[in-house]
């Protein structure tokens, strides 16, 4: 029985009752609650007049519930019959259902939403996304894992970004005036703007396994050629470049502290009026013409 629906970001689900009745892994179940709280429905344990859907799996599937199913439909209860992979499509967020959450702040608690392994065991397909021309500007996140997501001329200036990764492409995106906390990028970042931004021990590397240090976990990775990055004015506090090409990379005006350059080649870098102190280039190469003073 449907409860009062209640504003939210996503509604798909809202003031419905679920009950599961799955043999899957934790982690596939915590993608199909996840989806479901996520559009405001609310997940029950017992089977009663009540549950509006009632999601089946084959091994669960019994005669003697389908009779107490059966009983409870000629009493008036409207109970829809799904299997998880039919739920899992039914609730496949959108690319605006993936920005609205970014935008809430919630990604947190949704985070398996952004990691395609959950998706693709429940639903047997393949979910990877590329966002593009999103205005994603202030967002303020925490405890991110974007590893299925890959985003393409996106705006986050002025976003808050803490434990955020970036396991993807990230393309021309805007990520001016932000600051990023113990945050990474372990995909391609070809042509990112970050003026003026603030970056705490945020690490931009090949990393692609649960390490937190970037420069540990990419002595086996291969090399990245970026090009295109903008860090005029940006403030680095720690971090590192580990294991990438950098081309014509312009930290003018910038200012860098502790920050590490390991494995990395720098091609025609830019550190006009940049400021840096106690930072190491451990492995790295760069014109000799274009060593920072």
């Amino acid at each position: 029985m449907a409860q009062e629906k209640q504003p939210g970001v996503l509604d798909r689900m809202a003031g419905k009752t679920v009950l599961f009745r799955c043999n899957f892994l934790e982690g596939q179940v915590d993608y199909l609650h996840t989806l479901v709280t996520m559009h405001q429905g609310m997940i029950v344990s017992e089977l009663n007049a009540t549950v509006d859907c009632l999601v089946l799996d084959e091994k669960c599937d019994d005669p003697a519930l389908r009779q107490q199913i059966e009983a409870l439909q000629a009493q008036g209860a409207a109970i829809e019959v799904l299997r998880p992979a039919e739920l899992a499509e039914l609730l496949r967020p959108t690319d605006d259902d993936l920005c609205a959450v970014i935008r809430s702040g919630n990604v947190g608690p949704n985070s398996t939403l952004f990691r395609k392994s959950y998706y693709e065991s429940v639903a047997g397909k393949t979910d990877n996304r590329t966002l593009v021309g999103k205005d994603l500007s202030g967002a303020k996140l925490k405890e991110a894992n974007f590893s299925k997501v890959s985003f393409s001329k996106c705006q986050f200036n002025k976003s808050e970004l803490t434990h955020v990764r970036f396991e993807k492409k990230t393309h021309d995106c805007d990520f001016s005036e932000a600051t990023l906390k113990y945050s990474g990028f372990g995909g391609s970042f070809l042509g990112n703007c970050f003026r003026d931004a603030k970056l705490i021990d945020t690490g931009f590397s090949n990393f692609n396994d649960k390490s937190s240090n970037p420069v540990v976990s990419t002595l086996l990775q291969p090399e990245l050629q970026q090009s295109g990055q903008d860090f005029q004015r940006a403030e680095f506090q720690g971090g590192a470049f580990a294991c990438l090409t950098l081309e014509a990379p312009d930290f003018s005006a910038a200012r860098l502290k502790q920050t590490r350059f390991y494995r990395a080649k720098l091609v025609q870098p830019t550190f006009v009026g940049a400021k840096l102190e106690n930072v190491t280039f451990k492995g790295s190469t760069m014109p000799i013409s274009r060593m920072p003073t």
